[in-house]
């Protein structure tokens, strides 16, 4: 059976606007109040951490951002705060939950995607339909730590793809 690979963020799931905002959200709800610097901070400082494959880079960020400022906050409840904002802020790409469903009924579904499994697999099982898919690669799946257009990633994806078939 031939498996159909999807990315998850612009394909099955969307912003309705920019990042940004859903940063500055998170550090509101955490600090109270957020400055520009800050953000800025933790973006160069997540692209860091997320490039070199380092457990939990949404923390590493926040924790130099925390350390740059002299930040009075948990650097986990900021990440925490954020993957809830991003959660929040999702929604599914229009048509494409009855295009999975269709596609679903006759061909092995997958994902295939840059980003933390947790998240990346998270924001499609808050649209209600993660089941379909029956593969599942993550960049930052420890089992991988590469990211498209690394062949390496999409070995995986066919390594798994097969296994699913059997």
């Amino acid at each position: 059976m031939t498996t159909i690979f999807f990315d998850v963020d612009g394909t099955l799931v969307r912003w309705p606007g920019e990042y940004g905002p859903i940063v500055r959200e998170a550090v509101e709800r955490t600090v109270g109040t957020t400055e520009e610097a800050w953000i800025d901070r933790y973006n160069d400082r997540f692209y860091h951490h997320f490039g070199t494959f380092v457990a939990d880079p949404y923390r590493r960020a926040f924790a130099d951002v925390c350390t740059a400022f002299d930040l009075d906050a948990d650097p986990a409840e900021l990440a925490e705060n954020l993957i809830h904002c991003e959660f929040a802020a999702v929604e599914p790409v229009p048509g494409v939950a009855d295009a999975v469903a269709k596609l679903a009924d006759r061909h092995t579904l997958g994902i295939l995607t840059n980003g933390i499994p947790e998240v990346q697999f998270g924001k499609v099982e808050r649209q209600g339909f993660l089941e379909r898919f029956d593969v599942r690669v993550a960049s930052h799946d420890p089992a991988i730590a590469a990211t498209k257009p690394d062949a390496a990633i999409y070995e995986a994806a066919r390594e798994r793809a097969e296994r699913a078939a059997d």
